[in-house]
């Protein structure tokens, strides 16, 4: 699932760097922190918005409100356990069947992580060590995780 915010800003900052012939190391450096963050938080919105959607679903309000109570803090910290467990409170088979997606391809767990981890660093001062191109290759290898928690999330409490 691609996200449109994520994919503008993607095409606004290659563009920005294509069109200096000798673009300045630092300039990309803070162009590819800025995309981190974008896709970090683009993420965590749409994973809560999946979430919440699959709460409001619930037409028992007691059932509802007890589901709404117990997600309204994921998914924590955004890595893959914490979507995994977060998925645990749908039910067992949610997180069996992301967790068995995450298994059957490396390649969207590895990318994923080095979204998350890359974010950590510049959100707490270390800045990242990925180029601009490492990252928009991270964001193409991986934002098929939504798809996987979306189809996840929709399964029959």
């Amino acid at each position: 699932m691609h996200l449109a915010r994520i994919d503008r800003t993607i095409k606004l900052c290659e563009n920005l760097l294509l069109s200096e012939s000798n673009t300045d190391k630092e300039v990309e450096s803070l162009l590819t922190q800025s995309v981190l963050v974008v896709i970090y938080a683009e993420f965590e919105m749409k994973f809560k918005e999946l979430i919440d959607a699959r709460c409001r679903s619930v037409k028992d309000q007691f059932a509802k409100e007890f589901l709404e109570n117990r997600t309204r803090n994921y998914p924590r910290g955004m890595n893959k356990t914490s979507i995994a467990d977060c998925l645990g409170e749908f039910g067992i088979a949610q997180k069996k069947q992301f967790n068995d997606c995450m298994s059957s391809n490396k390649r969207i767990e590895s990318s994923y992580s080095s979204i998350v981890s890359n974010r950590h660093l510049v959100a707490h001062g270390e800045g990242s060590m990925a180029s601009f191109e490492d990252v928009k290759q991270f964001y193409e290898d991986c934002h098929e995780i939504l798809d996987h928690f979306e189809s996840a999330i929709a399964l029959e409490l």
